[in-house]
């Protein structure tokens, strides 16, 4: 079994913005044909190319050489360590000078523009492994989950149905590329949709407005509860567009509702996680049920909760708890462990301790999430005993192992760390803590 690489119905038809102009599918093609020709030889490829469409060349010259794309949630100099280990033959797809221990990289955009030539659309094996996504692991190093081709294009095939998207609509979208949901949602979706993908990632509102101004109609917004909700209190008159997708973190009815009708459209939230892919959809704005994409199911075994069925190959275990409300609608009632969701990236606070003990001047500390914030978007603290490292001094030590967008907003020192007989320290404790902190 096999499917084709772009679903676009002629090599006339557009699929992605590059610098203002419109790509059309056989350039793009004679794009991924050159750049291809410059792969080395390795089986495993770092794209982070800031440009989704020389993100999007990088890819597709990747798959037609059958090398496996490395997707982490963040590039830290630990990540890249752990990478290295990982896949040892990785090589580096970038558009602009790499971070630090990433010294060598091929440039897709000396690719872009290549001379035009009538291809036949690639044909990709189902069962070709094409990207592996990482999700932070409990020992610190990045876990792998690997997306076969045939399961990604069954996913969005479904996904796009029941989205109901616009024919060749203009695909906006405010999260990376590397990440699940933007690989899904933004690159995919040009790919195996007949989508016409941004190659910008806007993500202040006066950005975001320009490029949904851009952009041709219709047009698509894929955003996160975080960029929503700014973008919404900036209060600046938004464009009609066709249609909002939200995803990466729990969406508010009342964002939902205003979301609707500040752009005059409706507003689709999906579910899912770097495990499953896209696996449920709901109309925010309306329900508070999820429905499941065809063929998938949720069952519960032994107090665990695992998806099933569809384009999953094997059951998978779920991090949320959930009501079954249907043979195939739920609401979530959730998080199951100790998962965080911050500005649309998820971690777990097991994680960031355990990164914590690679610093050695920190003799005790533990992240935690206060219960009590004001604002709409929850910030981390950090309770440490360190007695040689100041709070500026730590936030530059764990800029090494942990993405900047969890590094603690709010530091705490103490004597001792409060934890009971089995080493645990409760909420009610931490929360003593910072809001005795708050007080002073």
């Amino acid at each position: 079994m096999s499917a084709p690489l772009i679903r676009h119905r002629s090599n006339a038809e557009p699929i992605a913005y590059y610098n203002g102009q419109l790509i059309t599918a056989g350039q793009f093609l004679s794009d991924v044909i050159s750049l291809s020709k410059w792969l080395p030889i390795a089986s495993h490829v770092l794209n982070i190319a800031t440009n989704r469409y020389a993100f999007l060349v990088g890819l597709g010259a990747s798959i037609i050489t059958k090398k496996i794309s490395l997707l982490p949630s963040a590039v830290t100099s630990d990540t890249i360590e752990q990478l290295g280990k990982f896949a040892p033959d990785f090589f580096v797809i970038s558009d602009q000078a790499p971070p630090p221990g990433l010294n060598d990289y091929i440039d897709p955009t000396q690719h872009i523009g290549a001379e035009t030539t009538e291809v036949d659309v690639p044909k990709i094996d189902a069962n070709q492994i094409i990207a592996y996504v990482f999700t932070s692991g409990s020992t610190g190093s990045p876990v792998p989950h690997p997306k076969h081709w045939g399961a990604l294009v069954k996913n969005i095939e479904i996904t796009s149905d029941q989205l109901k998207l616009p024919e060749d609509c203009s695909v906006i979208g405010t999260t990376p590329s590397q990440h699940m949901y933007g690989f899904e949602s933004n690159i995919l979706l040009a790919l195996l949709n007949g989508s016409i993908l941004y190659d910008q990632k806007p993500f202040f509102p006066a950005d975001i407005i320009s490029a949904l101004e851009t952009a041709n109609s219709p047009v698509a917004l894929v955003t996160t509860p975080f960029h929503l909700e700014t973008l919404l209190n900036a209060e600046i008159p938004l464009p009609q567009v066709a249609r909002v997708i939200c995803a990466t973190a729990p969406l508010s009815v009342e964002i939902a509702k205003r979301a609707e009708a500040a752009m005059g459209c409706q507003l689709c939230e999906i579910y899912g996680s770097t495990e499953t892919g896209q696996i449920a959809v709901r109309r925010t704005a309306l329900t508070d049920e999820w429905t499941l994409v065809d063929g998938v199911e949720i069952t519960l075994n032994e107090d665990n909760f695992w998806a099933c069925g569809g384009h999953l190959s094997s059951p998978i275990p779920l991090s949320d708890a959930f009501e079954l409300t249907g043979s195939n609608t739920f609401r979530l009632l959730g998080r199951s462990s100790d998962m965080i969701n911050i500005a649309g990236k998820r971690t777990s606070l097991g994680y960031l301790n355990n990164m914590l003990k690679r610093i050695p001047e920190i003799e005790d500390a533990i992240f935690f999430m206060p219960s009590d914030q004001s604002g709409s978007q929850p910030r981390l603290a950090l309770l440490h005993t360190s007695k040689t490292l100041d709070n500026q001094a730590i936030r530059e030590a764990l800029r090494h192992y942990i993405d900047p967008v969890f590094l603690p907003r709010f530091f705490i020192q103490t004597c001792t760390i409060p934890r009971n007989p089995t080493g645990k320290v409760l909420q009610s404790s931490l929360d003593k803590l910072f809001n005795s902190r708050l007080t002073k």
